[in-house]
């Protein structure tokens, strides 16, 4: 719509003399186009706020996924830390019997040789 526009104020300025129905038909055409920038306008304002609820959506969505997935995460470590402590104490009781029996056997020994 533009391009016509354009095209013909150019013919017209090659000409030596401009009527008003010249005139009135490039207001015409300049209504047209404003008419449809107007809408080109209130369509891309509409897009934009669609896309911003969208946005503003998607970001809830993800907020809410992140602090899911990090109490997930806190569980999961509480639970390795239980099971590490419990493996620890396990391990230590281990020790402690290994060492038992060391010095009951070296008790016998010492009791056998003397």
């Amino acid at each position: 719509m533009q391009a016509a526009v354009l095209l013909k104020v150019m013919r017209m300025s090659g000409e030596s003399t401009v009527t008003k129905s010249d005139l009135a038909l490039v207001k015409a055409d300049l209504s047209l186009v404003q008419a449809d920038l107007s809408r080109m306008d209130e369509s891309l304002r509409r897009e934009i706020a669609a896309t911003r609820v969208e946005l503003r959506s998607s970001i809830a969505e993800l907020r809410t996924e992140i602090a899911s997935t990090a109490v997930e995460l806190r569980g999961e470590i509480a639970t390795a830390k239980a099971e590490l402590r419990a493996d620890m104490n396990a391990m230590a009781n281990k020790m402690l019997l290994s060492q038992l029996a060391v010095a009951g056997l070296l008790f016998a020994a010492i009791k056998t040789f003397t």
